[in-house]
């Protein structure tokens, strides 16, 4: 969980002058590149610089309508700004970081507020991200039944737990399992932002096809249901099928004591083994 950092934390650190000409080049400039911000997102912005040097660069964005989306959008938000800091600010060769921050702001009595900075993304100079020192929770350790993938290019992790077989044997007839999802970030280092969706891939091995039409699926947890639909296979004596699921849905179900899926009229009760991988992919999610 992220810390409340209030306004006093972030926004009073305001530019301190090393020189009067540096002070109202970088006060101007600040400025301009303000008005700049928010004529291209539309939202209230603050834009302050910090450091001896004016190295650090913070940019809030407060009571942002992204406030109320999901963290995959403004996590896009952040890196555009980031990218449009790198393009635009004309003092960028002074710059070493830059952090955007996602604020609430609250008035109360007229003048009070009340700030809580609820998401703070850090890039470099050249809008490549940095993680958040002594904010983010680091990433559960390494357990060699889960797969964390980190692609740099697009600055992903896929997590996933291997191939759970819910019946019959590994290698030959039966039912398998293989939940995953993707998160923003490199989750290898530090607690990422919740996905959007879990996904489970369903597959069936067996001489003849076992579903030939949709079928009725549901999902219980601790002994109730949270979550049913239809869903249907492809293919012949192989055949897949996928579901994805919200991940409050999922976050539910690994908090709690066990999973059984059931596909028509037969339940398949995820083992001990099974139900804890789900727990510790589930650990790679800040919340």
């Amino acid at each position: 969980m992220l810390p409340r950092i209030f306004l006093t934390a972030i926004l009073v650190s305001s530019v301190v002058a090393t020189g009067c000409k540096q002070f109202a080049k970088t006060l101007g400039e600040l400025q301009t590149f303000q008005a700049a911000l928010t004529k291209k997102f539309g939202d209230t912005v603050y834009v302050n610089a910090n450091g001896g040097g004016f190295e650090i660069l913070t940019i809030t964005f407060i009571n942002s309508p992204l406030n109320d989306k999901s963290p995959a959008d403004r996590i896009k938000r952040a890196e555009e700004t980031a990218q449009f800091v790198k393009a635009n600010y004309k003092l960028i060769r002074s710059v070493q970081e830059v952090w955007v921050v996602f604020l609430r702001q609250k008035t109360s009595f007229v003048v009070f507020h009340q700030n809580e900075a609820f998401e703070v993304y850090g890039f470099d100079k050249d809008a490549n991200r940095l993680s958040l020192p002594g904010s983010y929770d680091p990433a559960p350790r390494p357990d060699p039944r889960i797969t964390a993938g980190h692609t740099s290019s697009s600055d992903e992790t896929d997590i996933s737990a291997g191939i759970f077989q819910l019946d019959g044997e590994s290698g030959g007839y039966g039912m398998t399992l293989q939940p995953y999802f993707k998160l923003q970030g490199d989750a290898r280092r530090w607690k990422a932002p919740p996905p959007e969706k879990v996904f489970f891939s369903i597959a069936s091995y067996s001489k003849r096809p076992r579903f030939r039409e949709p079928v009725p699926f549901e999902f219980i947890a601790d002994g109730k249901p949270v979550m049913k639909g239809m869903m249907t296979f492809t293919g012949n004596d192989a055949q897949f099928g996928g579901l994805s699921i919200s991940y409050p849905t999922f976050h539910k179900i690994a908090t709690g004591k066990g999973l059984t899926i059931k596909l028509g009229a037969k339940e398949y009760p995820l083992t001990p083994e099974q139900f804890e991988l789900l727990q510790k992919m589930d650990a790679y999610v800040q919340q």
